[in-house]
């Protein structure tokens, strides 16, 4: 009797294993177990509707799970719209993804589209979590009041590394082509050559930053907002270091070829941006609050109202700034109170000249070294799932061959 009730306990942990197993392995419907050595495969639109299902539903964040993207995902016409894409937005601010996500250099087409809601992109807001090595195509359109919105990510508290928007992006404020609203996170080495609009806060890289770092961004992209508008970004708070805009930035009020409005640190940031608006215009940012730093514009801009070529009203400090660009108000700052400027050149004008979309090369040396990425170049090693399973059947049935002997020899 010992031996059939010790043998009914055993098989009934036994298949207690296999449904857990079986359940970590197959999660989401995906191959892989979701580990750093073996993350979950995606390939298909399917999968990342199912991936959205889970998150979105709160049936789970995938806290410290790692995926990898193996196949570009979606199509597109011969004149580049978008047939078939993404259409649901991964994580939402009840829900956010907190995952590890690597592109593998793939794209994903976005056929996003939303009549009234925040947190837009392809993962709608992240915290905690990350993606890289990514590409974004189709767009990203929001229509009524859409805050937070970018083709990568909508809201973002984490980390986004190396990735490329070519995707359109549309919203009503805090919008950038690669990152809506970016929060205590990092955004480096992405690049925007997407048409990026809103309302509000509108920017290449980011539609607005806080408590974060964005260094070694490209904009490529035409920007266009009414508020708050910048090459790389709308609204700052945060450090934007070694970062290059060469696409058009049209705005409204407080226009800039880096940022519009800047609360936080500007340093080493390289402007060629043609730089237009009605209102507060500057070839690196409009209005500073904060501190701008070995900056220089050499794009040409242009406004009716307080116009610079640096800034063009400064309440903080602009040092070490040097500006080649023709601006319509003074060649670095055209109002100042009660800030600092100092140590600023102006140079011959240069701004009639059509910079070369890949002249000046960023190299980012951020003020602050960027955290090592431990994982660059990671390969994922396939550990087949059977050989996982059978190691583990091996282990059960000693266990249990030893036990029964024991209890037979008793």
């Amino acid at each position: 009797m010992k031996i059939k009730r010790t043998l009914s306990v055993m098989l009934t942990a036994l298949l207690i294993l296999f449904a857990s197993v079986a359940s970590v392995s197959a999660d989401a419907g995906l191959g892989g177990s979701g580990t750093e050595a073996d993350p979950y495969k995606v390939y298909s639109l399917e999968d990342f509707e199912t991936i959205a299902e889970k998150v979105n539903s709160g049936e789970g964040d995938y806290a410290d799970a790692w995926f990898v993207l193996c196949a570009d995902v979606g199509s597109v016409s011969g004149d580049g719209t978008p047939t078939s894409g993404v259409t649901t937005p991964i994580g939402k601010y009840a829900h956010p993804f907190s995952g590890h996500f690597d592109g593998g250099g793939h794209t994903v087409v976005l056929k996003i589209e939303e009549s009234e809601w925040s947190d837009i992109g392809l993962f709608g807001c992240i915290e905690g979590g990350e993606v890289r090595d990514l590409t974004t195509a189709g767009y990203v359109k929001v229509q009524a009041e859409g805050y937070s919105v970018g083709a990568v990510c909508g809201s973002l508290s984490g980390k986004i590394v190396n990735c490329v928007n070519d995707a359109e992006v549309t919203g009503s404020a805090d919008v950038g082509g690669v990152v809506g609203s970016l929060v205590e996170g990092l955004a480096a080495s992405c690049v925007n050559n997407g048409h990026v609009c809103s309302m509000g806060q509108t920017g290449g890289i980011c539609g607005s930053a806080s408590n974060a770092s964005v260094a070694g961004c490209i904009n490529y992209g035409t920007v266009e907002g009414d508020t708050s508008s910048g090459g790389i970004c709308g609204d700052n708070s945060a450090n934007i270091n070694a970062c290059v805009s060469f696409g058009t930035v049209k705005g409204g009020m407080i226009t800039g070829g880096i940022c519009g409005e800047n609360y936080g640190t500007l340093s080493g940031c390289d402007n060629r941006s043609a730089v237009s608006g009605k209102r507060r215009t500057g070839g690196v940012c409009a209005e500073n609050n904060g501190t701008v730093s070995g900056c220089t514009n050499a794009g040409k801009v242009s406004g009716a109202e307080n116009t610079g070529g640096v800034c063009a009203k400064n309440y903080g400090t602009i040092a070490g700034c040097y500006n080649t660009g023709a601006a319509d108000g003074d060649p670095i700052c055209d109002i100042n109170e009660e800030g600092f400027v100092w140590n600023c050149e102006a140079g011959p004008s240069n701004a009639d000249a059509v910079p070369s979309p890949n002249a000046g090369a960023v190299s980012p040396e951020p003020s602050e070294p960027l955290e090592k990425e431990a994982d660059a170049g990671r390969s994922f090693p396939v550990v087949p799932f059977c050989a996982s399973v059978g190691v583990l059947v091996l282990l059960c049935i000693a266990a249990f061959l030893t036990r029964a002997k024991e209890i037979k020899n008793k």
